[in-house]
């Protein structure tokens, strides 16, 4: 079980043109080439603390491998389902790989509750009935950081995360860190108590 990194010429010209950019392939697979290469000096050392830390803070395990898509740029925001990254920031420099390893983190356990979505607790419904007075951005997200919290790798990642959106101004996902960071093992523990489908 791991993560593999792919490219598809085919979803970057798509997400080029949704965005409005030039697609130029031969830049784009050299910079994809190049971030793969910086990413997996990044992150193969501590995968597999990672992917099983998650594992054992939720008690799911990952039923496949982990297809993490490094395009060019994000079409709205990183995401899970297919999991994807963009390479590139908005001002148009390459993503440092620590940045693209802690984005990994976090989408890697929105995949991990994907492929267990129709599996209470671990699902958005149990987390509305835990936080009901929380929107619903800040209820999907404080299992993530709770889990970011309890995994010691990833919550080096999650520092670096926590500077980007301050900087950012992203209080939803802030509020949702405030949370769970208040005492990972108390979420964790009442999202696995609460299976009420």
């Amino acid at each position: 079980m791991g993560v593999n990194f792919r490219y598809s010429g085919i979803y970057d010209s798509l997400v080029h043109k949704a965005l409005g950019k030039e697609f130029k392939p031969d830049a784009s697979l050299a910079d994809y080439r190049r971030m793969a290469r910086e990413l997996e000096a990044e992150w193969r050392p501590k995968e597999q603390s990672i992917l099983f830390g998650m594992e054992s803070a939720t008690g799911l395990k990952f039923r496949m491998d982990v297809e993490c898509y490094l395009i060019t740029h994000d079409l709205f925001a990183p995401f899970s389902d297919p999991l994807t990254i963009g390479i590139h920031k908005p001002s148009g420099e390459l993503r440092e790989p620590k940045r693209l390893a802690s984005i990994l983190c976090h989408e890697a356990i929105h995949n991990l509750f994907m492929q267990h979505k129709e599996k209470p607790p671990w699902d958005i419904g149990t987390w509305r009935r835990l936080w009901p007075d929380e929107p619903w951005n800040v209820q999907n997200h404080i299992p993530v950081y709770a889990v970011l919290e309890s995994v010691p790798p990833a919550a080096d990642y999650l520092k670096h995360e926590l500077g980007v959106l301050r900087e950012h101004g992203l209080t939803n996902y802030l509020r949702a860190w405030e949370i769970a960071s208040a005492d990972p093992r108390a979420v964790l523990g009442s999202i696995t108590q609460n299976t009420q489908q």
